[in-house]
C-alpha cells in the first residue's frame, strides 16, 4: 500500500471505531485485519448486531453528522455489514467489513506499522 492508501485505511478504521463507540455506547469493539490475495480486509465489530449502520446519502451543509459512512464507502473497494453469532460467552457482533486494494509490493501491507507509528 502506498502512503495515500495507508492514510485512507487509518481514517476508515478511525471512523468505524468512532461510530461503534458513539452509537453503541458500551460493550466490546474489535478491529481485525487480514491480507487476502490482493485485498486488505478490515473488520470493525461491536456488540449491537440489532443496530444496522445508517448511511445518510444526503446531508445539509450545516449537518454535523452523516458524512462518515459515505466517506468510508468512497475510500474503500467494498463495504459489507455482517453478523457474527455469539459463542462460548462471547456476545454476538455486527461486523463492518471494508476492503482495500493491496497489490503485492516490496513493503507489503504495513497498516499495523502505520496505524501505531509514533507510539512508544
Amino acid at each position: 500500500m502506498d502512503d495515500e492508501q495507508t492514510n485512507a485505511a487509518v481514517l476508515v478504521i478511525s471512523e468505524l471505531v468512532t461510530n461503534a463507540v458513539s452509537h453503541v455506547g458500551s460493550g466490546l469493539v474489535t478491529v481485525e485485519w487480514i491480507r487476502r490475495d490482493d485485498l486488505l480486509l478490515i473488520d470493525v465489530g461491536d456488540e449491537a448486531p440489532h443496530k444496522p449502520p445508517r448511511v445518510h446519502l444526503m446531508t445539509g451543509d450545516d449537518d454535523e453528522h452523516g458524512r462518515g459512512l459515505p466517506l468510508v464507502m468512497m475510500l474503500t473497494r467494498q463495504f459489507v455489514v455482517l453478523r457474527r453469532d455469539g459463542v462460548s460467552g462471547v456476545a454476538p457482533q455486527k461486523i463492518i467489513r471494508v476492503a482495500f486494494d493491496c497489490p503485492e509490493t516490496g513493503n507489503d501491507c504495513c497498516l499495523a506499522q502505520a496505524a501505531w507509528a509514533g507510539e512508544s
